[in-house]
């Protein structure tokens, strides 16, 4: 059996062995020398992650994105999947003169949507158990945000949604994995956890803060819907023990072809 490995950039990822591999965001960068050794590979990032859209204070920061850029530009052979499509003209433009001339692709929201609904059955904004298990204040401020964002789609369906309520970026590779590869291949998440998530792209991923002081973390409550609810559908397991409640672990060995897309 096909297997395809999906990771992120959380620290001490146990990467098995596999055709292909997806990487989210700069973990391409991270893992660089263990990403190298697979076949395919795929790398699906949004711009703000590799690129710097506004001035830093800090050095360090600047620094740390230009370490970004020129890491992608050796990794010359990955294909590109670009979210959030309004921010990656540029960004394309910088990396085709640079010489970077594998396939490049970018997703819109309005198509990121579709391909959550289309693979998980899931459509944001993305309500989970956990958030109704919110306190009653904190549940109003949020679901008023949800409420919000779906009645102006009724005449903008380019309206992107709070994070809270959206997949991230590493969920995200991991249904684009899935929507290219279909059911009948092994899939394996490492290096993806739910808890200090924001320290995985900063500058030094131990002590990154928290974003923007938000009272839910981002993608967390989304992102546990989609993988609770798509691990009953395909052949997925996980080297993160955090993750374990949610997927099978990995075992290093393929399961039988007994999984079934409902």
């Amino acid at each position: 059996m096909k297997r395809i490995v999906v990771i992120g950039s959380k620290p001490d990822a146990v990467i098995p062995d596999g055709d292909a591999i997806y990487c989210a965001n700069v973990s391409i960068v991270y893992y660089a020398d263990q990403v190298a050794r697979f076949g395919q590979i795929v790398n699906v990032i949004t711009p703000m992650a590799i690129v710097d859209q506004k001035p830093r204070n800090s050095s360090g920061e600047q620094y740390c994105y230009t370490t970004r850029w020129e890491a992608m530009l050796t990794a010359r052979r990955a294909q590109l999947v670009i979210l959030e499509s309004c921010n990656a003209n540029r960004m394309i433009e910088g990396l085709r003169r640079a010489g970077y001339d594998a396939p490049i692709t970018s997703i819109s929201d309005q198509e990121r949507r579709k391909l959550v609904a289309r693979v998980s059955g899931c459509e944001d904004p993305i309500l989970s158990a956990d958030f109704f298990r919110l306190p009653p204040k904190l549940k109003a401020r949020y679901a008023g945000s949800a409420i919000s964002i779906t009645l102006k789609r009724i005449f903008d369906q380019s309206k992107t949604c709070n994070p809270v309520f959206r997949p991230s970026t590493g969920i995200i590779s991991l249904l684009c994995a899935i929507d290219q590869h279909g059911a009948d291949c092994e899939y394996v998440v490492a290096g993806i956890g739910m808890n200090n998530r924001s320290v995985y792209i900063h500058t030094e991923r131990s002590s990154a803060k928290r974003s923007s002081g938000a009272s839910i973390p981002q993608h967390v409550f989304a992102d546990r819907k989609v993988l609770r609810t798509i691990s009953s559908r395909y052949n997925i397991t996980t080297t993160e023990a955090e993750l374990m409640g949610m997927l099978p672990p990995f075992t290093g060995v393929s399961k039988p072809d007994d999984h079934s897309v409902r």
